[in-house]
């Protein structure tokens, strides 16, 4: 009975005692995992203070105000989202050797394809930042030109941009672009039709009146 006992103790102790001891093992990895986060915060946040600063001295936030693109990016300014991007990007990068001195099966495995991930998607947020506002100039630069045909195409021409861009994001993020892919070429198919009907329409304005104008001089020479 005693034999019994003792082998039910054991087995309800030893999982807590090798818990305990893969705890402490662990200790130096955890303590040396805090050190490299900490200062990789530290350093993070530091290059990433200065790239804000840099672009503000650059006057990127004032320029995008002097153009009214400040909608165009939900009125955020870019120093500061180029700045956010830059700190967690390198914030993450030093996640990696944190994770591995704590060697923990397939958390490390985790986190090296998490900060892989990282870098793509700051490059689509960028690529995607870009484009709504190269978008919105070329749009703009199209709609001055005052006629109605100008606008209908400046902005199926935004809007086409735009989702080209948008592709381009999230293929650098991984995300399936076959549907993207089909909307482009939906819209290329409208671009053509809108232009086909607004040429159509101007045509045969300007061919009515050019006929009345006829009519009127023939006209006037019977009478």
């Amino acid at each position: 009975m005693s034999d019994i006992l003792t082998e039910v103790g054991s087995a309800t102790i030893n999982p807590f005692v090798n818990l305990w001891h893969t705890f402490l093992n662990h200790i130096p990895g955890f303590i040396g995992a805090i050190v490299v986060v900490i200062i990789g915060y530290i350093v993070a946040y530091f290059i990433g203070h200065l790239i804000k600063h840099a672009l503000q001295k650059a006057r990127l936030d004032k320029w995008i105000l002097k153009n009214n693109l400040s909608k165009t990016v939900l009125n955020i300014k870019l120093s500061v989202l180029a700045g956010q991007l830059i700190k967690w990007g390198i914030f993450i990068s030093f996640l990696v050797p944190a994770a591995e001195l704590i060697k923990i099966a397939g958390f490390t495995t985790l986190i090296h394809a998490f900060a892989m991930w990282v870098p793509k998607l700051i490059l689509a947020v960028i690529v995607l930042t870009f484009g709504v506002i190269l978008a919105k100039i070329v749009a703009r630069e199209i709609h001055n030109k005052g006629n109605r045909t100008s606008q209908i195409i400046s902005k199926v021409v935004q809007i086409s941009l735009i989702v080209i861009f948008f592709q381009v994001a999230f293929s650098q993020i991984g995300v399936s672009t076959d549907l993207i892919e089909r909307i482009i070429l939906l819209v290329i198919g409208t671009v053509l039709l809108i232009s086909a009907i607004v040429f159509g329409i101007s045509f045969g304005s300007a061919g009515k009146k050019y006929a009345e104008k006829i009519v009127d001089h023939h006209m006037k020479k019977k009478k």
